[in-house]
């Protein structure tokens, strides 16, 4: 195994990794990080000026079970040439310290948006669409990877009411950094520098319009990628990027820009949703009876504090709905794992009954 020590250092490499490195047989192979996906292509950057398109092993693809089996923006593999210059094979991808997934729009499996990350960077802009429902979404998903999540409210010198908006955001999530910026002022965030150190990797995240790319393309310092602005008859955003990309920042740390999604599910994130809903969860653990159904029982925990102005409704539905969420996703990924057992022992059956008849 070979690579360029301070390039894996900068690029987020660390004892995590190292540890497990450790445990596989890495001889001939090279560690490098994936950094763009493209159709079962992955970009993969091995040195500070050495980056190339690989594929993953017809084995690896064989034995894969699910999406999470492939590579993914972020992920740290270990590859060796394929006898093309412009190609090589992926072998192994090494443990993930995180993944940020969600449910697949139309399907239960699950789609991941990227892995290895420090920082959650929720992107909402400041207009009619803020919606501290969806921001609730993003933030469970976030912690549910075990990721920092980080607020930024963007697009501040468009709204007359940005200094509103932002304390009602930041009395909605009283434990996180919330940030409002505009494209004029990023020169003024001072926290970028803190927290995209060198090693860091941010992911990037949020709904289609909020301004993502734009602030994206200041952080790596240059137009890397399409912008557009928000329609101006609804306030909604037009998709700009189409697939996840790594970027070396200007501060050092890494960043990774996301598609704009419409819709964000969410699969069996129930440590984010006990995470993201701490207070409630506490009052639960209070109710007088254990199966309490939170409408008409004595001694409701959830009652009172409902009466009492202590927990809002609109707080309360919104657990309970992502909570519904979770269950559903929960038992339809139960079924899916059991139908891809079955069809996983069924090709492996089928593979072994064609090499017999080759035999014969």
């Amino acid at each position: 195994m070979s690579s360029d020590r301070n390039f894996l250092v900068n690029y987020g490499w660390n004892g995590f990794f190292e540890s497990h490195l450790a445990e596989i047989n890495s001889d001939g192979l090279k560690i490098g990080r994936v950094i763009c996906e493209e159709r079962n292509l992955y970009r993969i950057q091995f040195s500070q000026d050495y980056k190339v398109w690989g594929q993953v092993t017809g084995k690896k693809q064989f034995e894969a079970q699910s999406r999470e089996d492939f590579p993914a923006v972020g992920d740290w593999i270990l590859a060796k040439a394929s006898g093309s210059d412009d190609r090589v094979i992926i072998q192994e991808i090494l443990p993930r310290k995180s993944v940020l997934k969600r449910k697949q729009v139309g399907s239960a499996d699950s789609q991941i948006l990227s892995t290895n990350v420090d920082y959650g960077f929720v992107t909402s802009s400041l207009n009619d669409d803020l919606n501290i429902r969806r921001i609730e979404r993003y933030v469970t998903l976030i912690k549910d990877a075990g990721v920092e999540p980080v607020l930024l409210l963007t697009k501040a010198d468009l709204s007359a009411e940005a200094d509103e908006f932002t304390q009602k955001v930041q009395k909605s999530f009283p434990t996180l950094q919330v940030y409002a910026v505009s494209q004029e002022n990023f020169e003024n965030a001072h926290f970028f520098k803190e927290l995209l150190k060198p090693g860091t990797t941010s992911v990037f995240l949020g709904s289609s319009g909020v301004g993502k790319s734009t602030l994206v393309n200041y952080l790596i310092g240059e137009q890397r990628l399409k912008t557009q602005s928000i329609r101006e008859d609804d306030d909604k955003g037009r998709h700009t990027t189409t697939s996840r990309q790594l970027f070396a920042s200007r501060f050092g740390g890494l960043v990774i820009d996301t598609p704009g999604m419409r819709e964000l599910q969410l699969l069996d994130h129930e440590e984010g949703l006990s995470s993201q809903f701490e207070e409630v969860e506490a009052l639960l653990s209070q109710c007088r009876f254990s199966d309490c159904q939170h409408e008409t029982e004595p001694g409701c925990a959830i009652i009172q504090a409902l009466e009492d102005g202590a927990l809002e409704i609109d707080r309360w539905q919104s657990y309970q709905k992502l909570l519904r969420e979770v269950r559903h996703a929960q038992r339809k990924q139960d079924k899916a794992l059991a139908s891809e057992e079955k069809k996983k022992w069924k090709k492996i059956s089928q593979a072994l009954r064609d090499k017999y008849k080759l035999r014969e």
